[in-house]
């Protein structure tokens, strides 16, 4: 219902309807005075903190390992409340901070940051997240990197990753880096395993050094993971540890063994599709000498399928193992799948096939 009013001439509103009306005016006019008196209690102008900072991160550059760094970062209060720094966390040992918990409104605050380097190498990074009562911005992260140079680094990694076929013979370098001032001396070396010889050169005498790993040609096919020991006379670390990987393939190589599919659901693929890409598993095949001339792919399981790329004659093939969800069955299963490589020597490749399928 439309309300009628006029003025009277006391100025106050007098209500031109029947008897009734007056009191339903009179909760019109207190509701408009409660939410007069809540904008002027700040409903619509409420005072809130807000934090401004220019600069979240840091880099040292290349730094000693073990060297203390500290960084400050300059957080401003740009609100109207109180900014308040509720908790920090850090993403790395080694890290401490500094900073007042409450920042008025205009004023700032530094985030002074000390990260201690002594258990990091090479390219690290460290993180400060602060936690603010900022409505807006209510986590902060603060990021810190650098290189750190270990006082003798091997690079590229301490290890060697050695991959040959039988009867020949691989070989990889590593090199040992002394960052200290005082010269690095090497003592000698210990191998810890039987597929491989070791042999030290001096590049740069008391600075650099070249470490050869050289795999032995009459080593079985087969995986070996073994590791070589280099002794120095420097007295924080007398000895370096050096891994030795070592891929010894036949004639024809499986990059796989086995294809293990784990455990799938029938439904699950039936209802999208697309798992099946997940499930694909793929098997590449080299040959040493000859090409490879895929004859025949075969397996005992019926929805196992397979993809070969290239499908003419090549050293080396790819072959897209997957499944077939019409013909797949609940179950567990075991089979293989068999691949005729054309190649004389080594004419079949089995690849033991299994899985557990749930409807």
């Amino acid at each position: 219902m439309a309300l009628a009013f006029s003025s009277a001439a006391n100025g106050r509103i007098e209500d031109t309807r029947t008897q009734t009306r007056p009191r339903r005016v009179r909760k019109l006019i207190l509701t408009l005075a409660i939410l007069s008196w809540g904008l002027s209690a700040g409903w619509a102008d409420e005072r809130v903190p807000q934090a401004a900072v220019d600069v979240t991160s840091h880099d040292f550059g290349r730094i000693p390992r073990g060297t203390v760094v500290t960084k400050s970062f300059l957080i401003r209060n740009a609100g109207t409340a109180a900014l308040r720094i509720e908790s920090m966390q850090f993403s790395t040992p080694g890290m401490r901070a500094r900073v007042a918990s409450t920042i008025e409104p205009g004023a700032s605050a530094a985030v002074e940051i000390v990260w201690n380097t002594s258990h990091y190498t090479r390219d690290a990074e460290g993180q400060a997240l602060l936690v603010l009562n900022d409505p807006v911005r209510s986590k902060l992260v603060l990021t810190l990197t650098a290189f750190v140079v270990s006082p003798i680094d091997v690079e590229p990694v301490p290890a060697f990753y050695l991959s040959q076929f039988q009867g020949e013979a691989s070989a990889q370098t590593v090199n040992i880096r002394n960052n200290r001032d005082r010269n690095l001396r090497i003592t000698g070396t210990e191998r810890q395993g039987r597929s491989f010889e070791l042999a030290v050169e001096t590049v740069e005498p008391g600075r650099l050094y070249a470490v050869t790993a050289t795999a032995l040609p009459d080593v079985a096919p087969g995986e070996y993971h073994e590791s070589a020991l280099v002794f120095t006379d420097d007295p924080d670390r007398p000895r370096i540890r050096l891994d030795v990987n070592l891929l010894v393939k036949r004639d024809v190589h499986a990059s796989v063994e086995a294809i293990d599919m784990g455990r799938l659901r029938i439904a699950a693929i039936r209802a999208n599709p697309s798992l099946l890409e997940l499930l694909r598993q793929t098997v590449v095949l080299e040959s040493r000498s000859a090409d490879l001339r895929i004859t025949k792919i075969e397996s005992d399981l019926p929805f196992v399928t397979w993809q070969l790329h290239p499908e003419g004659p090549a050293k080396r093939v790819r072959v897209d193992v997957g499944l077939d969800p019409k013909k797949l069955t609940a179950g567990e299963h075991s089979g293989s799948v068999r691949i005729h490589t054309g190649v004389t020597g080594v004419p079949l490749v089995i690849l033991p096939v299994k899985m557990t399928v749930e409807n």
